[in-house]
């Protein structure tokens, strides 16, 4: 099997938490499988990564992929509830991560648009970063979120540079600039609107953070038999097992199972193994360090401090469970260049 994602060479890309977390969910399934972050979504029937092949079949989607090896395991204990969960932790939490990573101009401007450069060549690299941001502003409006900002290009479809003026321009206001000093400040008025805004949707997302993970959690710990705790009670139950574990030697492996303890005795997560993937995945791509705001980590720092400390452990092992030796190279025509792109567009007119 080859499970196709977003990424470069050993690295899986945040751009897709699905792909993040059908490799998760192979590797703890005990499937024998190679990741290819060929980037190339034209191999996929629905044109979207992740991607799994299996001989002449092509399975696309963390959800089908999930009841695809379900059925090849002959796995179907929980099944339903696990869809129900995936579909619900897709449809609530994808629009966030698209904000945090395309619509949140610190983060688009300076870290996401600047990694398709590693996945495509040119002038590809320029095309796909429009195209997702383009897909992003569509599906965040869907929940009350959009963007004010338009970075180095207009993206209203013209696909031009747009200057700082044609901005203030187009605002709300009817000012029009009458003296080089007066557009310099009708553009730092612009700017602090534009500021106001985002801050504004900012604030909109964390709220539909928040209101997402408490009920993901509430559904988790009710559909594992047990009463979800507040973040105080399991703080002060860490800090217990803090104070135990300075007493005592334990072993890399103990420290793991400990980590699986901890979220489900507090959280009740690990009854359902594909929907916990997916959860961690999301939580790793909304937390993600690298990004210039982490606007995201830090609110889930403060308000699900447990459940973050231990989450983010229980990721890092995860990622640490993928090695080197899974991944592997794209080859021919699983490459997206502009020669494979040229072949798969002549065909769709053949």
């Amino acid at each position: 099997m080859e499970l196709h994602v977003w990424g470069y060479d050993n690295e899986i890309s945040v751009i897709e938490p699905e792909c993040l977390a059908s490799a998760w969910l192979l590797q703890s399934l005990d499937i024998s499988f190679k990741i290819v972050t060929s980037n190339n979504t034209n191999i996929s029937p629905t044109h979207s990564l992740p991607l799994l092949i299996d001989e002449e079949q092509k399975i696309a989607g963390y959800s089908s992929i999930f009841k695809f090896v379900s059925k090849k395991q002959e796995k179907k204990k929980n099944n339903l509830i696990e869809f129900a969960l995936i579909s619900y932790i897709t449809e609530n939490f994808k629009p966030l991560n698209q904000y945090n990573l395309y619509i949140k101009s610190d983060n688009y401007e300076k870290y996401t648009r600047k990694l398709f450069k590693n996945y495509f060549p040119f002038p590809m690299m320029y095309n796909q970063p429009l195209k997702f941001y383009y897909g992003a502003q569509e599906l965040v409006s869907t929940v009350g979120l959009k963007s004010e900002g338009q970075g180095f290009f207009n993206f209203n479809g013209s696909g031009a540079n747009v200057a700082e003026t044609e901005m203030v321009n187009e605002s709300t206001t009817d000012d029009v600039a009458i003296s080089s000093l007066h557009e310099k400040q009708l553009i730092s008025k612009s700017k602090q609107r534009k500021n106001l805004t985002e801050a504004r949707y900012t604030l909109k997302c964390l709220t539909l953070m928040e209101e997402h993970m408490n009920h993901i959690l509430k559904v988790y710990s009710s559909e594992s038999g047990g009463t979800r705790k507040e973040e105080p009670e399991v703080q002060e139950e860490q800090e217990e097992q803090e104070e135990n574990a300075k007493n005592e030697e334990k072993d890399e492996s103990k420290e793991n199972t400990n980590i699986s303890v901890n979220l489900s005795d507090n959280f009740g997560i690990g009854k359902f193994i594909a929907s916990d993937m997916l959860l961690f995945a999301y939580i790793y791509s909304l937390t993600f360090k690298e990004l210039p705001s982490t606007f995201i980590l830090n609110f889930m720092r403060t308000k699900f401090s447990s459940f973050t400390s231990e989450a983010l452990k229980h990721i890092t092992q995860l990622n640490e469970n993928l090695g080197d030796t899974l991944y592997k190279k794209p080859e021919s025509s699983e490459i997206p260049n502009l020669w494979n792109e040229l072949v798969y567009v002549t065909k769709q007119f053949v």
